[in-house]
C-alpha cells in the first residue's frame, strides 16, 4: 500500500457487494477525481486510512456472532498479506476480497478468536459443569464477591407494563405478578415472584421488548424503607485473576448478556441471594450490548408493593413516537 494516508486508493464503485459498497459510501469522502482503480468519478473516494476503517466495519464488526457466552468476529483482515481463498461468501464478495488483496495488499481471513471471548472462562465452566458441588461452590463465591448496596427512600426507579387489563392507576397493578401467574425469567423460576424494573425509562422500553402496537404504561417507584441489594455491576476484583480466562467481572457480564440459556445460572444466583435475606439485586441491562452506557436493572424479590417495601409515586401512559437504528452491514455466509 502507499504510505501517504491522504492518497485516494479506491472508491465505493470498485466494489460489487452492495453491502460493502454501502459501507464504503458511509466511510468515504466526496471527490470528483478519477478513481485510480476503476476510473469512476462518482464514487465515494477512499484513502488508505478509510479503507482500514471500512474493513474493520464490514469484515470484523459485520461478522460478529454471539456464542452461548460472549461472542467473536468470524473474519479478520491484515496488511501483512495473509489471505483465505475459501471464505464461504458470494462470488461477488469474493471478487471484492480479491481486489483488496491484489490492489492494496489487504488480506481477509477466518479469525481465530481468543477463547475467553467465546466463554472459555473458568467461572463459566464451573457454573455449567455437571458437578453440583463445584457449581454450588462457584455460586457461593460469586455471591460473596458481589458488592452489597442500600437504596434509600429518595431513589426513583421505573416499571413498565404493556396492554394492562386491570385498573391502571392502582399501585397493585404494578406489583410483581401473583405466584399462580408467574413464569420463569432471568432471576426467577416458575412460582417465584420478582418485580423487575430499571433506573431509566428507556431501559424499561428495551427490556419489555415494546412495540408500536402495545399500549404502554410506566410507573415511577421508590422505596418506603431502606432496601438491601446485591449489585452485579460491582464485583470485587481478585489479584490472582490475572487473565480474562479467570476474571469474574467478565464472566458476570457474559451471564447477563447471554440469552435464556443462562437463566438456570442467574436463577440459582438469585435464589441464594433471596435466601440470604436480601431484598433483591441490581444487574446490567441485556441491551447494554448496543447502547452508549452501562444501564442498570433492578429486581426485587416477592411482591414488594403488597409487602409495603415500595410505593408507586405516579403512573403515566408512554407513547413511542420515534425509533432509530444504528447498524453495520457485513458479509452473508454460505453453508458450504
Amino acid at each position: 500500500m502507499k504510505d501517504n494516508k491522504l492518497d485516494i486508493v479506491m472508491c465505493s464503485e470498485c466494489f460489487q457487494d452492495k453491502g460493502l459498497k454501502y459501507e464504503a459510501c458511509r466511510v468515504g469522502s466526496d471527490d470528483n477525481s478519477n478513481c485510480p482503480i476503476c476510473g469512476n468519478t462518482n464514487g465515494k473516494k477512499l484513502t488508505n486510512e478509510q479503507i482500514l476503517v471500512l474493513c474493520d466495519r464490514f469484515f470484523i464488526w459485520g461478522t460478529y456472532e454471539k456464542t452461548e457466552f460472549g461472542g467473536a468476529s468470524v473474519l479478520n483482515f491484515s496488511e501483512s498479506g495473509k489471505y483465505d481463498t475459501d471464505i464461504l461468501v458470494s462470488e461477488y464478495l469474493k471478487n471484492d476480497i480479491s481486489l483488496l488483496y491484489d490492489k492494496l495488499g489487504i488480506g481477509v481471513f477466518y479469525a481465530a478468536p481468543q477463547m475467553w471471548r467465546i466463554g472459555l472462562i473458568s467461572w463459566l465452566q464451573e457454573l455449567t459443569c455437571n458437578n453440583m458441588r463445584k457449581k454450588e461452590k462457584a455460586i457461593k463465591e460469586i455471591v460473596s464477591r458481589v458488592h452489597p448496596i442500600e437504596i434509600e427512600t429518595d431513589c426513583i426507579f421505573y416499571r413498565m407494563r404493556t396492554n394492562i387489563m386491570e385498573e391502571i392507576t392502582e399501585a397493585k397493578t404494578f406489583d410483581a405478578p401473583p405466584t399462580q401467574f408467574t413464569s420463569s425469567g432471568r432471576l426467577n423460576l416458575d412460582g417465584d415472584t420478582v418485580l423487575y424494573g430499571a433506573f431509566e425509562i428507556e431501559t424499561c422500553i428495551h427490556e419489555c421488548r415494546a412495540t408500536i402496537n402495545d399500549t404502554l404504561y410506566i410507573a415511577a417507584m421508590r422505596p418506603l424503607i431502606k432496601l438491601k441489594l446485591l449489585d452485579f455491576t460491582d464485583v470485587s476484583e481478585n489479584p490472582d485473576e490475572t487473565t480474562p480466562f479467570e476474571m469474574l467481572d467478565i464472566a458476570v457480564r457474559f451471564l447477563f448478556t447471554a440469552n435464556s440459556n443462562a437463566y438456570v445460572i442467574t436463577q440459582a444466583l438469585a435464589d441464594r441471594i433471596r435466601n440470604m435475606g436480601y431484598d433483591g439485586v441490581i444487574y446490567p441491562s441485556f441491551f447494554n450490548q448496543i447502547r452508549d452506557k452501562e444501564y442498570k436493572n433492578i429486581a426485587l424479590f416477592g411482591r414488594p408493593i403488597e409487602e409495603g417495601k415500595i410505593s408507586v409515586d405516579c403512573v403515566n401512559r408512554l407513547v413511542l413516537n420515534s425509533a432509530q437504528y444504528n447498524f453495520i452491514l457485513g458479509p452473508a455466509f454460505n453453508s458450504k
